[in-house]
């Protein structure tokens, strides 16, 4: 009998209704803590029209709050947008086509922002560029020459978002097809001209996904502003300063934080509920405009001017274009970007300085990261698989809005969790690390913060492991006896465990580095958000900078893990997966 059991058990576990069940109950999960919090605020405004009226009423300057706010954010973001790419392809085109002495030192050059938590870029950047208040200490060499708040933004995500749209732009030029544009120079075509006319045509698509990459970069970011507004003012920001949206929501939030009433914490949630929905609908119209405007332009390509453009592909012209794409790095993303270290120099911390909260806020944010990408994975390979090889009409939408947690700001991300899970945890107990004590509500809602925010990486890497994995070989498998747990198990995973690792050592990364989500969801102190503190509410700005130094170390490790995976031959496409998918 006993035997019959297992047999009917294994029977059932292969037939299609198992299957049928196993994907149900993992697109409820995958709903449930993916894209119902994500989206939830789009839902939650419309319930609370009364509370942002009488928010309005109470603070009639906060329409025109919001406004400025709105506004300072999208068109920091275009224009910082359109300048990376005009210069990043410049240099995408040198990396993807040339060889030449120096050239792996450019790539590093390009590649380093990344390593350090945005929190402390935004310190770096306006001890450089702003003409700062409060300062204790000027670096050697610093320019100190900018006032201008909308400036000063624009020069700051120069630093976060150049390193995308170089590194995206130059891995889409190396897979286009090189022998149009080979047959053209053949035939007498300058290089111009022939880049001109066939390769950027074909190039349309992959322009738009480092667009997107820039755009959603430049709005996310939370804790960079903060720091870098906070640095220049030289004391807290508060409202009615020149602020990004992201910011604004960063001060609201922190009255909802520090308020006795329940009245006006109810309000101040509304209308933070407000910002978040207004950032989420424009920043999805607006990538996706990009995405189908720039695929649909029909460029100039009919004319040709083969003097002109036989001048412009050689000689002087050549080299004053390569110079000052390569000068626009070095004076805009590199020094900026590590300027922090001139100010180290000079600085001296307290011996006696407590260093305990922040080696606990760097356990912290290992573990959140942890966690988040351990769900992540064992959610992200199933609706990879019902995504890749399900036969369902449900299949394309799920494909459409896995990528939604990454394309809108991780604050306003942030927010809706929140407010989705706020009233389904109440306090349960406190737990302390490091002498550091949080409450256990806390990180859990910081966990499915990053778990949303995160989800991308995963998942979008995985479809495209399975995407270039033949489906072929698992009918194969199948027609010859093998059930699909072992079809799974002994064909499928070995052949995506790279698309996996990949995509976690990117979210990863991701989750560590994140301010935005993390502030809008909790007072829980993470390493980025220890930074934000230093320098917002103590203007501690030695501590802040030397906390930044350790968590830069931390970040090239992680870098140098990620370039030792992609170099590994099996996985140097896997990192292409968000890009490539973006672009189609």
């Amino acid at each position: 009998m006993g035997n019959n059991l297992k047999a009917n058990f294994l029977s059932f576990r292969s037939s299609r209704k198992f299957t049928n069940i196993w994907y149900f109950l993992v697109l409820i999960i995958f709903f449930l803590f993916i894209i119902f919090p994500t989206t939830y605020v789009l839902i939650y405004v419309f319930t609370r029209i009364e509370e942002i009226i009488n928010f309005f009423n109470l603070y009639p300057s906060s329409p025109d709050i919001i406004f400025r706010a709105l506004l300072m954010s999208f068109s920091v973001s275009i224009f910082v947008t359109i300048i990376d790419l005009v210069f990043g392809l410049v240099l995408a085109w040198i990396l993807a086509n040339k060889s030449f002495r120096g050239k792996e030192l450019v790539n590093t050059l390009i590649e380093s922002p990344l390593a350090i938590p945005t929190a402390g870029l935004g310190f770096s950047v306006a001890l450089f560029w702003a003409k700062t208040q409060g300062i204790d200490i000027i670096p050697f060499g610093a320019l100190q020459i900018v006032d201008d708040v909308w400036l000063l933004i624009v020069l700051f995500h120069f630093t976060t978002t150049f390193p995308y749209v170089v590194r995206s732009l130059t891995e889409i030029l190396q897979e286009i097809d090189k022998s149009y544009e080979i047959a053209a120079l053949t035939s007498g075509a300058s290089k111009l001209t022939a880049a001109r006319t066939i390769t950027l045509p074909m190039f349309r698509s992959g322009f738009s996904t480092a667009a997107i990459l820039a755009m959603a970069k430049s709005l996310s970011d939370t804790g960079g502003v903060v720091t870098l507004l906070t640095t220049f003012k030289g004391s807290r920001l508060d409202e009615s300063d020149q602020i990004q949206g992201t910011a604004l929501i960063d001060i609201w939030k922190g009255v909802t934080k520090t308020t006795a009433s329940a009245i006006e914490r109810a309000q101040y949630e509304a209308a933070l509920a407000l910002v978040s929905f207004l950032m989420i609908i424009i920043a999805l119209i607006l990538l996706f405009f990009i995405k189908f405007s720039i695929r649909n332009i029909n460029s100039p390509t009919k004319k040709v001017y083969p003097k002109i453009e036989a001048r412009l592909s050689r000689g002087i012209y050549v080299h004053f274009r390569n110079s000052i794409s390569t000068g626009f790095i070095v004076l805009f993303v590199f020094i900026p970007s590590f300027f922090i270290i001139s100010y180290l120099v000079d600085i001296k911390i307290p011996a006696n300085f407590d260093w305990n909260p922040f080696f606990g806020s760097i356990a912290i944010s290992f573990f959140v990261a942890f966690v988040a990408i351990l769900f992540n994975i064992i959610l992200g390979i199933p609706i990879a698989i019902f995504i890749t090889r399900k036969k369902s009409v449900l299949s394309p939408l799920i494909d459409a809005i896995i990528d939604i947690p990454y394309l809108v700001p991780s604050a306003a991300v942030g927010i809706s969790v929140f407010l989705f899970w706020k009233s389904s945890i109440s306090p349960l107990t406190i737990t302390c690390l490091f002498g550091y004590c949080i409450a256990i509500p806390d990180i859990i809602l910081v966990i499915f913060a990053h778990m949303a925010m995160t989800f991308p990486f995963i998942a979008r890497n995985v479809v495209g492991g399975l995407q270039e994995f033949p489906e072929s070989i698992e009918e194969t498998a199948r027609s010859l006896g093998a059930t699909p747990l072992q079809v799974f198990y002994q064909i499928t995973l070995p052949s995506i465990k790279g698309s996996v690792l990949a995509g976690a050592v990117m979210g990863f990364t991701r989750s560590v580095g994140e301010t935005g989500a993390t502030l809008a969801v909790s007072s829980l102190e993470t390493a980025p958000v220890y930074i934000v503190n230093q320098i917002k509410n103590d203007q501690n700005y030695s501590v802040a900078a030397m906390a930044t130094l350790l968590l830069m170390i931390i970040g090239y490790i992680f870098i140098f893990t990620t370039k030792a995976i992609i170099n590994s031959g099996q996985l140097r496409k896997d990192f292409k997966i968000l890009r490539r998918k973006l672009r189609l």
